[in-house]
């Protein structure tokens, strides 16, 4: 296949949980506009429904290299085939991928056909991404972790020194790595205006107005959801039934849609109550003050002023406290999830009893699921 040329591929990396659908749902709306300015967006592993490159960032993070370079050589493909313009891709598995599998391999294997790629990560303070990130851990991990056992094991790695996820971003492309801050105002007034602007596409205050927006999108779960969710979790763990990785990868592409459906909000979910609140903003201070001024040249208190001032209030689910109409919800919602959840494992156990993968899948599922929950339990 014939070298890249040096065309600059942007990517999009995350954080999750700072906007992201909403920026990848703005970019598909808008794509042809945006491709009349002279950024394109390739087809190759893009979701068209969402606009998010999630199947090619995992497909270059897979541990198959077979399926790494069948994406490599797919995408540069199509770049070389492109117009002239800058290329960007948005999925928050790309650091994800870089973070948990082989993404940094697939990503030097596109940088190595030629493409110089530059990763944008916005950040948040970490106190509002433990919180919003436990519920998508919840319902794409599968397990049933308490937000305090959460933060202890899991969220480190995804928030604990935001320093580390530029050094690994770094470590695939050296120097090219943006970090922004997802604040109360880049978030009020779309995530999506920061980043076209850091990648030199940026956007007049008159020019906004003829963009589609993104509309609401990705409904975050309230207290009763989240309750409902973990309890749900809880059962199936106990009974053991979802045990193997490969029946959590597939109950997670019924859980999704599931959860999506749970539009009407209540009490917006938050299990940290002001001084626990104040506790996580301090533990995390020293490094993000420095993190803060090596990235902006300001501390992380005066960039994230207006969430350092926010006292969010607590909210959890408690049947024995709650109001009737919560109750009802929370019924509802274990019903919704619990019932389509219980017919796909049925189905998934009736095929695992069957002789034609058995003996081969096995083995495998159960060697994947033991790296998985030493990964998700610490041990």
């Amino acid at each position: 296949m014939t070298q890249g040329t040096a065309r600059v591929l942007h990517i999009h990396a995350g954080l999750p949980k700072t906007g992201t659908t909403a920026l990848q749902r703005f970019l598909h709306l808008n794509r042809t506009r945006l491709a009349g300015r002279g950024l394109l967006m390739p087809d190759t592993g893009l979701e068209e429904a969402r606009g998010n490159h999630h199947e090619l960032a995992q497909k270059l993070g897979s541990y198959n290299p077979l399926h790494r370079s069948a994406m490599a050589r797919q995408l540069a493909a199509e770049i070389d085939g492109l117009p002239a313009g800058d290329i960007l891709i948005s999925s928050e598995f790309a650091y994800l991928m870089c973070r948990y599998a082989r993404g940094i391999t697939g990503f030097r294997a596109l940088a190595a056909r030629g493409y110089a790629l530059k990763f944008y990560l916005f950040v948040r303070p970490q106190p509002d991404l433990a919180v919003s990130s436990h519920a998508e851990f919840l319902r794409n991990m599968l397990f049933p972790q308490s937000f305090d056992t959460y933060l202890n094991l899991n969220f480190p790695k995804l928030g604990g020194d935001f320093s580390a996820a530029s050094a690994l971003l770094n470590s695939v492309s050296p120097g090219n790595v943006k970090v922004l801050p997802y604040t109360e105002t880049c978030r009020r007034s779309g995530v999506w205006w920061d980043l076209l602007a850091e990648m030199g596409h940026r956007i007049s205050d008159e020019e906004r107005t003829s963009f589609t927006p993104p509309g609401t999108v990705n409904v975050s779960l309230d207290a009763v959801a989240v309750a409902a969710l973990f309890d749900s979790l809880q059962q199936l763990e106990t009974s053991r039934s979802i045990r193997r990785w490969t029946r959590r990868r597939r109950l997670r592409d019924v859980l999704l849609p599931l959860t999506e459906e749970i539009k009407d909000k209540g009490r917006v979910y938050n299990p940290l109550p002001p001084s626990a609140r104040k506790a996580l903003w301090q533990q995390f201070a020293p490094r993000n003050d420095i993190f803060a001024r090596e990235q902006w040249g300001e501390n992380w208190d005066t960039i994230f002023a207006a969430e350092r001032a926010s006292a969010p209030e607590l909210s959890l689910f408690d049947r024995r406290t709650g109001l009737p109409e919560e109750a009802e919800r929370y019924d509802r919602y274990r019903a919704h999830l619990m019932d389509p959840m219980l017919t796909r494992i049925a189905r998934m156990n009736a095929a695992a009893r069957r002789p034609s993968l058995a003996m081969l899948g096995r083995p495998l599922d159960y060697a994947g699921d033991a790296i998985l929950r030493a990964r998700v339990t610490g041990r």
